[in-house]
């Protein structure tokens, strides 16, 4: 396949396309998913295609935490907040490439000049695209890999397209490791443990959403019934 990436059987999930290879002496792994949404067309419910969910990680000696993104929606703005429970802070724009998108950091005074670099900025433009931007797209960098993910129609990739985006990837993780932060930042015991056991970790996390929405759902039944003996008394 092209740059020398082969189908992952090592993948925790097999489902969709999974592949994995070395480029330039970093390990790339891609996967990508289709995505779809219940719709209803009065009783009869039906499965409408919602894009595909492409994710590539690059591994890198570079120990930090940054995350671009451009939150589209308040759940999506909330989202990039959670990063300060990481250590992270917001990050001024820096440049063209990155003044429209929201910038969080470890390392304030490594990123801000990093993203500030003509050749990185070029890397950006390739992976945000401001005038083509796909939804819920973002670029994260954890200690020892990065990550890019996006949701895209899927006919609107092709190979020159995902080559471009690893390319830049790799690209971007060999311009950090000739000038790399001078704090490293070790991943958490929850992150060890899930890049250890996905799957689990996949389970917990859905559990818990299940368990959020279980609690606030009796919480307000809760404050229902106890508005309703409140008025009839």
């Amino acid at each position: 396949m092209a740059m020398g990436l082969e189908h992952d059987t090592e993948a925790p999930i097999q489902a969709g396309l999974n592949l994995r290879g070395t480029v330039d002496g970093h390990i790339v792994k891609v996967h990508a998913s289709r995505r779809s949404r219940t719709r209803y067309a009065g009783e009869i419910r039906y499965r409408s295609y919602h894009g595909h969910r492409i994710e590539i990680s690059v591994t890198t000696s570079v120990m930090t935490r940054c995350a671009i993104s451009r939150p589209a929606n308040a759940f999506e703005r909330w989202a990039a907040r959670t990063n300060r429970w990481f250590g992270a802070a917001e990050v001024e724009r820096k440049g063209e490439a990155c003044d429209f998108l929201t910038i969080w950091a470890t390392e304030k005074r490594w990123v801000e000049p990093f993203l500030n670099r003509s050749d990185v900025q070029e890397k950006i433009q390739i992976l945000f695209p401001e005038s083509d931007l796909p939804p819920n797209v973002g670029l994260k960098w954890w200690p020892g890999f990065l990550t890019y993910s996006q949701r895209i129609d899927i006919t609107r990739v092709n190979a020159a397209k995902m080559t471009r985006w690893v390319r830049s990837l790799v690209e971007l993780a060999a311009l950090a490791e000739a000038s790399p932060p001078t704090v490293e930042v070790p991943l958490n015991r929850w992150e060890r443990w899930s890049l250890d056991q996905p799957i689990l970790a996949g389970c917990a996390v859905v559990g818990s959403l299940f368990a959020i929405v279980i609690i606030i759902g009796l919480a307000v039944t809760a404050a229902l019934i106890g508005l309703s003996f409140a008025m009839s008394r």
